[in-house]
Protein backbone atom coordinates (compact mmCIF):
# COMPACT_ATOMS: atom_id res chain seq x y z
CA UNK A 1 0.00 0.00 0.00
CA UNK A 2 0.94 3.34 0.29
CA UNK A 3 3.41 2.26 3.03
CA UNK A 4 5.31 -0.04 1.35
CA UNK A 5 6.07 2.21 -1.89
CA UNK A 6 6.59 5.26 0.72
CA UNK A 7 9.12 2.57 1.72
CA UNK A 8 10.40 1.51 -1.33
CA UNK A 9 10.87 5.37 -2.15
CA UNK A 10 12.99 6.13 0.47
CA UNK A 11 14.95 3.33 0.69
CA UNK A 12 16.02 3.90 -2.98
CA UNK A 13 16.63 7.14 -2.20
CA UNK A 14 19.22 6.31 0.23
CA UNK A 15 21.17 4.20 -2.25
CA UNK A 16 19.34 0.31 -1.62
CA UNK A 17 18.08 -1.90 -4.18
CA UNK A 18 14.23 -1.89 -4.07
CA UNK A 19 11.90 -4.06 -5.02
CA UNK A 20 7.57 -3.25 -4.13
CA UNK A 21 5.45 -5.99 -4.55
CA UNK A 22 1.69 -5.24 -4.45
CA UNK A 23 -0.94 -8.44 -4.13
CA UNK A 24 -3.89 -5.93 -5.52
CA UNK A 25 -4.50 -4.91 -9.54
CA UNK A 26 -3.42 -1.75 -8.86
CA UNK A 27 -0.49 -0.21 -7.10
CA UNK A 28 -1.93 1.78 -3.69
CA UNK A 29 -3.21 -0.76 -1.02
CA UNK A 30 -7.06 0.29 -0.11
CA UNK A 31 -5.69 3.64 -1.20
CA UNK A 32 -7.64 3.94 -4.80
CA UNK A 33 -11.54 4.40 -5.62
CA UNK A 34 -13.66 2.94 -7.64
CA UNK A 35 -16.59 3.55 -9.82
CA UNK A 36 -20.43 2.73 -9.64
CA UNK A 37 -23.44 4.11 -11.72
CA UNK A 38 -26.78 5.47 -10.28
CA UNK A 39 -29.98 5.27 -11.36
CA UNK A 40 -29.67 8.49 -12.09
CA UNK A 41 -26.80 8.44 -14.15
CA UNK A 42 -26.27 5.44 -16.54
CA UNK A 43 -23.21 7.57 -18.15
CA UNK A 44 -21.60 9.70 -16.13
CA UNK A 45 -20.26 7.03 -12.66
CA UNK A 46 -19.88 8.58 -9.26
CA UNK A 47 -16.57 7.76 -7.52
CA UNK A 48 -15.81 6.47 -4.74
CA UNK A 49 -12.59 6.70 -2.17
CA UNK A 50 -12.30 3.94 -0.62
CA UNK A 51 -8.88 4.09 1.60
CA UNK A 52 -7.36 6.95 3.88
CA UNK A 53 -7.87 10.28 2.65
CA UNK A 54 -4.36 11.69 3.17
CA UNK A 55 -5.11 14.02 -0.13
CA UNK A 56 -5.82 17.36 1.90
CA UNK A 57 -2.26 18.98 2.35
CA UNK A 58 -0.10 17.65 -0.43
CA UNK A 59 0.01 20.71 -2.95
CA UNK A 60 2.33 22.77 -0.59
CA UNK A 61 4.41 21.81 2.11
CA UNK A 62 2.77 20.66 5.42
CA UNK A 63 2.65 18.07 7.81
CA UNK A 64 0.77 15.74 5.46
CA UNK A 65 2.77 12.49 6.50
CA UNK A 66 2.53 12.05 2.42
CA UNK A 67 3.91 15.56 1.51
CA UNK A 68 6.75 14.68 3.66
CA UNK A 69 7.32 11.43 2.14
CA UNK A 70 6.95 13.34 -1.38
CA UNK A 71 9.51 16.15 -0.53
CA UNK A 72 11.98 13.74 1.38
CA UNK A 73 12.57 12.28 -2.09
CA UNK A 74 12.64 14.95 -4.42
CA UNK A 75 9.29 14.76 -6.30
CA UNK A 76 6.84 16.81 -5.02
CA UNK A 77 7.84 19.88 -7.49
CA UNK A 78 7.34 17.56 -9.79
CA UNK A 79 3.50 17.29 -9.86
CA UNK A 80 1.17 19.06 -11.93
CA UNK A 81 -1.30 19.90 -8.48
CA UNK A 82 -4.66 20.82 -9.50
CA UNK A 83 -6.82 22.86 -6.96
Amino acid sequence: GIGGLSCGALTSKYGFKTLCLEAHDRPGGVAHSFARYSSASKTVPFRFDSGPSLITGLSSKSTNPLRQVLDAVGTANEIDWKQ
